[in-house]
């Protein structure tokens, strides 16, 4: 029998693109540097660092959050047609530094990728190595996942907004950096991506909204405490006689030195 070619053609074929479409009123796109900013005047990183810092409340907040991630197990847990996979993962997370393990241990990993629950998103950088000693001498593995501050990261996205990584401006000893992490090279946790997946979400927001109303009634507490310490006189002068005036003012001069 011969072959007959055959030609196949799809018609009404579209290309649909994946990403992450965001609101431009909320959230702001860098062209230069592909950052993302958030525009509705949310509190930043440094704003719930200085509440966490400065407040009781939200300190034992923040504290209480991670208590549950602080004291839970986890295990790595072979699925079905393992060749070996289960155990080169907990060798590569698990195993100490000095065996040839990271040299951030995974559970300190954890509780800085717990932080996202305050800060929205907690990145890491990714650094590779060969392995030089033990069973899986050769292979590719994590010598760390170096842990980022988030008040010196920004999240990028490309140009359909799909997630493109963070970068990172800090002084690493005298030396002012601004470097760029891309995906294969950045471990980002988003937290409440489910709400926001560009910047995520935080429960401190409203904590944070609190705690500037604390600030306000506090200053005018200790504006009222002032008022009561220091009692205001109200000093008058008889008639328009300039010299009389000059003497009450150099009388005030005088009680304000004493």
């Amino acid at each position: 029998m011969p072959i007959t070619k055959v030609e196949v053609s799809i018609p009404n074929t579209r290309k649909y693109e994946s990403g992450t479409a965001y609101d431009p009123y909320r959230v702001y796109r860098n062209p230069q540097d592909s950052t993302v900013t958030e525009l509705d005047g949310g509190p930043s990183v440094r704003d719930i660092e200085r509440m966490i810092r400065n407040d009781a409340h939200a300190r034992q907040l923040a504290s209480a959050s991670k208590v549950p991630i602080k004291g839970a197990e986890f295990e790595i847990i072979a699925t079905e047609g393992d060749n070996g996979e289960r155990d080169f993962v907990e060798h590569a997370l698990l195993i100490p530094y000095k065996q040839g393990g990271m040299t951030t241990p995974f559970k300190q990993v954890i509780l800085q990728m717990s932080n996202a629950m305050l800060y929205r998103f907690q990145a890491f950088e990714k650094v590779w190595k060969v392995q030089d000693v033990g069973k899986y001498k050769g292979k590719v593995v994590l010598h760390k996942l170096g842990w980022r501050p988030p008040s010196t990261c920004k999240i990028r996205t490309d140009g359909n907004g799909s997630f493109n990584g963070f970068q990172q401006e800090a002084y690493k000893g005298n030396k002012y950096l601004r470097q760029n992490f891309d995906p294969q090279r950045a471990l980002v946790y988003i937290h409440g991506s489910d709400e926001n997946p560009v910047l995520g979400m935080t429960p401190f927001d409203t904590v944070y909204k609190n705690y500037l109303s604390k600030l306000k009634v506090a200053f005018f507490y200790f504006a009222f405490l002032e008022n009561v310490a220091f009692p205001r006189t109200i000093a008058k002068v008889a008639g328009d006689d300039p010299t009389e005036l000059r003497h009450l003012l150099d009388k005030a001069k005088m009680l304000a030195h004493n």
